[in-house]
């Protein structure tokens, strides 16, 4: 018994840190491809909304799908290790939580508002069929 939780624990553990190491390496991606507009620090709170504002389109969206690949990943991992065909919906809340925080802190188009709650959601989703197959 105890065995199962704590490869449980350990799972959802492993896959939370893959989640993290692939959303910024998508993130660390898009800064590459599309750096920051000269002279704003994404460091400063009050400049984040600058920072989004100026983004074009396709580095947004390359955080969305940085959203949805972390949970993709992560999930996976997870389900992996622990055995448990639930456990890619913990990362998947703990993604949405931090782009919903997020976007409460700057303003975001509504788009990535929603694609912070269903790219998620659709990651874990295809985590737990991949993880069925």
């Amino acid at each position: 018994m105890q065995q199962g939780i704590l490869r449980t624990v350990i799972g959802i553990v492993a896959g939370v840190g893959m989640t993290i190491a692939t959303i910024s390496l998508c993130e660390y991606v898009g800064h590459l491809i599309w750096p920051l507009p000269p002279g704003l620090d994404p460091m400063k709170p009050d400049q984040m909304a600058q920072i989004l504002a100026a983004m074009p389109f396709a580095a947004k969206l390359s955080i969305a799908v940085g959203w949805f690949l972390g949970t993709l990943v992560g999930g996976f991992v997870a389900l992996g290790l622990s055995k448990r065909a639930w456990a890619p919906w913990p990362i998947a809340a703990l993604v949405i939580a931090g782009g919903i925080a997020n976007g409460l802190m700057f303003p975001h188009p509504l788009w990535m508002d929603v694609a912070a709650v269903g790219a998620p959601v659709l990651g874990a989703w295809i985590a737990t069929r991949l993880g069925r197959a």
